[in-house]
Parts: C-alpha cells; sequence; structure tokens
C-alpha cells in the first residue's frame, strides 16, 4: 500500500501493482456490502466505488485510491460495528478526528484492504435530510440491473451522481484528481442528462456555481453542453476568470504558490466558505455544525 503511494506520488505508474490494488479493492467493497445486507443497512457507493463498474469496461482502468460509501445518519453507529465485525479499525488519530471533514465520514482500515471512508453525509450541508431522500430512494432504472446484487445497495440517477462530485469538488476548494473529472464526462456521455432536473436539484442544493465549474473543467463536449442549463451571473465568471487558472482536475488560484503560506491558507477558506457557495446562509450553517461537531471531539 505505501510502496503504491510513493509510485503515485512520483508520477510513474505501475499497472501490476494498481490492477492488484483494483481486485483487492473490489473484494473489500463486495465484502462490505454483503455485511451491510446482512445488517440491513442501507448504502450507496460513492465516486469510483460505483462509477468505476458504470462507466469503464475495465474497472481496473479507474484509479482508486480508497472507498467512499454512505449511509443515513440514523445507521452510521450501525455501519461503524458493521465494519468492526470485519476485523476493521476506526482511524482515531487526532490529525483525523480533529479535521473538518471528520463531521462528513471517518476512516476505516484493515490489513489488506483499502481505506475505507465511511460517509454519514455527501458534505457538511444544512440540507441533510433532504439530500438523504434524494440518494436513498432506490435503484434508479437506467442503471444495469447487474451492478451490485445486494438489496441494500441504492443508486441515485445520474444528476444526483453529477451533483455528488460537484459537491466533493467544492468541499476540495475546487480541485479533485484528474480522474474524478474523467468521470463526469463519461457520466454526460453516457446518459442523456435531464438538464432541467439537474439544474433544479442543483439550485435546490446550492451549488450551481460549482457544479457548472465540474462541468466546465471536463472539457467534454457533451459535458459543456450540459453546463449551459446552468447559467451563474456574467460576474462570477468574470471574476473566476481573473481568481483561477485552469489545471488538470479543476483550477488552481494564480501565483498560489508563490503567495505566502499563511495568505494561500487564508484564500482556500474563503473560497471553501464563499466563493464556491451559492449561499452565504448555507455556508454558515455548514461551517457551524462542523465547528460543533470539532469542539465535542476535542471536549470528549
Amino acid at each position: 500500500m505505501k510502496d503504491k503511494d510513493k509510485k503515485m506520488a512520483s508520477g510513474v505508474r505501475d499497472e501490476r501493482l494498481e490492477f492488484a490494488y483494483a481486485i483487492m479493492t473490489e473484494k473489500a467493497l463486495d465484502e462490505i456490502l454483503n455485511a451491510f445486507e446482512t445488517e440491513n443497512i442501507p448504502v450507496s457507493p460513492l465516486k469510483g466505488a460505483f462509477l468505476r463498474h458504470l462507466l469503464y469496461e475495465d474497472p481496473t482502468g479507474r484509479l482508486m485510491t480508497d472507498l467512499d460509501i454512505l449511509v443515513r445518519k440514523r445507521d452510521y453507529q450501525r455501519a461503524k460495528s458493521a465494519l468492526e465485525k470485519l476485523g476493521m479499525l476506526e482511524d482515531r488519530s487526532s490529525d483525523i478526528i480533529n479535521h473538518p471533514r471528520a463531521y462528513s465520514h471517518c476512516h476505516y482500515y484493515r490489513n489488506g484492504f483499502p481505506l475505507v471512508e465511511l460517509h454519514q453525509a455527501v458534505a457538511p450541508l444544512a440540507y441533510e435530510t433532504a439530500f438523504e431522500e434524494l440518494i436513498f430512494s432506490g435503484r434508479a432504472g437506467i442503471y444495469p440491473a447487474d451492478i451490485f446484487p445486494q438489496k441494500c445497495v441504492h443508486l441515485p440517477p445520474p444528476e444526483v451522481q453529477l451533483l455528488i462530485l460537484a459537491l466533493h469538488f467544492r468541499e476540495h476548494y475546487l480541485s479533485v484528481e484528474k480522474h474524478q473529472i474523467e468521470d463526469v464526462g463519461r457520466l454526460c456521455r453516457r446518459f442523456n442528462i435531464d438538464k432541467s432536473k439537474l439544474a433544479e436539484i442543483a439550485a435546490r442544493f446550492k451549488c450551481e456555481f460549482a457544479l457548472w465549474l465540474l462541468l466546465e473543467s471536463s472539457g467534454s463536449e457533451k459535458a459543456l453542453e450540459t453546463a449551459e442549463a446552468l447559467k451563474p451571473p456574467f460576474i462570477r465568471k468574470l471574476v473566476h476568470m481573473q481568481l483561477f487558472d485552469a489545471v488538470d482536475g479543476g483550477f488552481s488560484l494564480k501565483h498560489s504558490k508563490d503567495a505566502p503560506r499563511m495568505l494561500t491558507l487564508m484564500a482556500r477558506g474563503f473560497i471553501h466558505g464563499v466563493y464556491s457557495r451559492d449561499s452565504l446562509m448555507e455556508s454558515a450553517a455548514a461551517h457551524m455544525k462542523m465547528l460543533l461537531f470539532m469542539l465535542k471531539n476535542r471536549i470528549g
């Protein structure tokens, strides 16, 4: 696992190692979903855990660094217990449990397993209950019937998958892995995206601008056509051009490599809390939830 990380960090691909890791990941995901099926815990695989099966002829061709799975908040403790029955341990190191993202997910590991991120929220949202209803509504009929035989698995439609990717993109300061951007283009090419539905749910969850940026960064013709359904104010487009450079995986702040570290951190906080969000009230509510969670963790 550590050797794999070193290879990836150096930019040198070891395809044999990636293939072995992919097989291990598939085995782990199947074991986890079977455990959740036994415990009757509804679950939704997120990002690559689902999309590599849906969008790639050879799932091993889609890089994976961890497994992301989502459960309802009310099932979170039961899901943690199910993972622990599989011999998995929660990472309780201070830099993990005191990180803001610990609000939405925790890390589990086991020898011979990839890292598992167990999510109780797609992102720290002010609309978590409504988002749960959107995701845990069964399986979209548009997907192949042989994807995940476990009845506990919920698979929301492509429009919701794009929204999930946009929220992930937003929470990571408008920059994610290159293969996650590739997922966006593949989704738009594979499915006839309902643009009006996509625009409606993006507005509902205050994520129109981040979604527009994600579709634009894909560069895929179909993704660009989909982006036209989302029309952010012209001033935001203009400001974006002045502040950011396009890079593989999204956007980076202009001159961020030359700026003092403190200034860069402040700018990233501004992007996360204000710039990439459509609603200041939603941003304030989300940050308050994270702050209360972190204080509770420290006190506990």
